[in-house]
């Protein structure tokens, strides 16, 4: 087949997508009016929609799972430590099937290999016919197959944006290249999978380990290096080393029967998808997905390949501004106008602005220390509406450079969130969404933004439309929009940690830790892994009736808190169990994580205080 110029394809991970959209959601309550819990539902149906909208991917695929053969066959632990799938989990699969036969998604299985083998082999041969491969997954072993066409695209755990992982994003956050991965599982060990590693090697060894040698064999191979401990776990375990690469190693050669003309993006079932809504009573999703703004118009255009998103993905003209006559000028333009729509890009101590004026965009570079007089005064004048995304990121900008922002503010980000807290509010999304356009990602980043600029005008038209005079329209001009000083502030002063503080009183949990571990072991009378779901199951089974004991899908008994709470009152074993959980929850959430976000300059920490992530209005 010959190859494809300029088109991507997104391969969607779909069982751990549910996994994470029920996780996501678990705190917020989503039901029907027959009682469903349909919080993953809709997460997972955010996630795929957002994906279509935003992305306009050319092609689609959803991979599933089969039990892995090879792996379960020669390391018979693989992932034998899980807990049963939730049944919300169990019950969202149906109607994650069901959304994605009427959008007419190709599934793609394979008997004895799990879905992370079917997509490592499609992903590889999709790359090999000139695609840019997006792998939709929250599964980090995926980071090994990221490669210059070959990207990561994790949904968030909490907010609304995916990431995006490339080469340089893998080795960002786990401090390896992503061919390295599987080397790295193998010596830390992946408790997600029950691979056990290495004893004595952590992350920090296995990374130091992997940064001289590389790869596990050449780790191995000059294991001599090594003194002590470490030594004799090289030594010891080089067999089991080898093992757990094999078993973290994504397989890119299933023999999988398909041609990528199956996996194109085709005009799906609306009246199917429709029903399926109806009977889960998304509403809101309904609206926005059926509705000719956005579903119908967008498949309409793209059969006809005549869309306005197509067409919108060719280069703009740019006027440059670079003599102080040429700020006066579009400033004072600005003024008569007394709107100012622009988008603001400041890495580091240079800044670029983005703005339109008479559908003509306009960009100017600048120091932050040399911030053009005439646009400053833009900022501070109360007369002036500015218009853009995001604009307490641009307020704690100028405020750091000490430029007041007096102006008014008609913040999109927060708007669309105001009135759909549950859906993107990227401002990609947003445009989509209000115009129908869909800016190219491959595009430079001065044009992307320009082009946004270009069409800020139009999408606050249109929300204008959307905000009631009454509630939302107070909502965004009484509280949202005058926060974003507040937050600003807050954020810029920061809160005061003592890191030597912390440190104590980490180290003293640690030791009740411990304190707390070797009084259920000699409770239990043996020692064991009491992070392992399974073996603290067995514990408590010896404790419960049989008959009564609140027990999991494969029949062990449950290990879950309200379990831990109903057993302690009677059982020491369980107290000191809930007690090892709170004890580790306060050093991995507080006295060890908080010391990575004291800043060195100011010696605080300076948070970032969401306001557009929650569905239920809170700040995160």
């Amino acid at each position: 087949m010959a190859g494809v110029k300029n088109k991507n394809i997104f391969i969607l991970d779909v069982f751990p997508l549910i996994y994470r959209a029920h996780f996501a959601m678990i705190n917020q309550s989503f039901r029907n009016s027959k009682g469903l819990n349909t919080a993953a539902i809709l997460g997972f149906y955010n996630y795929l929609f957002q994906i279509i909208f935003q992305e306009r991917p050319a092609y689609i695929a959803a991979a599933f799972d089969s039990r892995s053969l090879h792996r379960s066959i020669a390391f018979k632990a693989y992932k034998e430590n899980r807990d049963s799938i939730p049944e919300d989990v169990l019950n969202a699969l149906d109607y994650v099937r069901a959304v994605i036969d009427a959008l007419h998604i190709k599934t793609i299985e394979a008997y004895g290999y799990e879905a992370d083998d079917v997509i490592g082999t499609i992903a590889m041969q999709a790359v090999q016919k000139g695609l840019q491969v997006y792998i939709v997954s929250p599964d980090k072993d995926f980071a090994q197959l990221v490669s210059e066409h070959i990207f990561l695209y994790r949904p968030p755990y909490k907010g609304l944006n995916f990431e995006v992982l490339d080469r340089k994003g893998v080795i960002e956050k786990y401090g390896v290249k992503p061919e390295q991965i599987p080397d790295f599982l193998a010596l830390k060990g992946d408790s997600a999978d029950n691979i056990p590693g290495l004893p004595k090697i952590g992350d920090k060894t296995a990374l130091k380990l992997l940064s001289a040698h590389h790869t596990l064999e050449e780790v191995l191979k000059h294991k001599d290096e090594q003194k002590g401990a470490i030594l004799n776990s090289l030594t010891e375990h080089e067999q089991d080393a080898y093992l757990y690469k094999k078993v973290a190693t994504i397989d890119i050669n299933v023999a999988l029967d398909f041609t990528l003309k199956e996996f194109s993006f085709k005009k799906p079932d609306t009246s199917k998808l429709a029903e399926i809504l109806d009977e889960l009573e998304f509403k809101k999703l309904k609206d926005r997905i059926i509705s000719d703004r956005v579903f119908k118009k967008f498949f309409q255009k793209k059969e006809e390949d005549t869309s306005d998103a197509e067409k919108y993905h060719q280069p703009i003209k740019l006027e440059p501004i670079t003599s102080t006559k040429e700020i006066e000028n579009l400033a004072a333009a600005v003024m008569q106008h007394k709107k100012f729509y622009f988008l603001f890009s400041c890495p580091g101590d240079k800044a670029s602005l983005f703005c339109s004026l008479k559908n003509k965009a306009f960009f100017l570079n600048f120091s932050l220390k040399d911030f053009p007089v005439p646009i400053q005064k833009l900022f501070e004048n109360p007369a002036i509406e500015a218009v853009s995304y995001d604009i307490k990121a641009v307020y704690k900008k100028l405020s750091a450079n000490g430029i007041s922002f007096n102006c008014k503010i008609f913040d999109l980000k927060l708007a669309q969130y105001v009135l759909s807290p549950e859906e993107n509010n990227a401002l990609e999304n947003i445009i989509a969404i209000y115009t129908g356009k869909a800016i190219d990602k491959n595009l430079p980043l001065e044009t992307r933004l320009a082009m946004g600029s270009m069409l800020l005008e139009r999408v606050y038209e249109e929300i204008l439309k959307k905000i009631a005079p009454g509630k939302e329209n107070n909502l965004l001009h009484q509280i949202e929009f005058p926060l974003i000083a507040v937050l600003a502030r807050m954020e810029e002063v920061g809160v005061r940690f003592e890191k030597s503080v912390l440190e104590a009183i980490s180290e003293n949990l640690k030791e009740e830790l411990l304190q707390a571990e070797e009084e259920i072991f000699s409770l239990a009378v043996e020692r064991l892994n009491l992070q392992s779901p399974k073996q603290v199951s067995v514990l408590l089974s010896k404790m419960t009736d049989p008959k009564t004991a609140k027990k999991t899908k494969t029949g062990q008994v449950s290990t879950s808190e309200a379990v831990l709470i109903d057993l302690a009152e009677n059982h020491p074993i369980a107290a000191l169990l809930l007690r090892v959980r709170k004890i580790n929850k306060l050093i991995s959430t507080y006295t060890e994580s908080l010391p990575k976000h004291i800043n060195k300059k100011t010696g605080r920490i300076h948070p970032d205080f969401k306001q557009a992530t929650t569905a239920t209005g809170r700040l995160s």
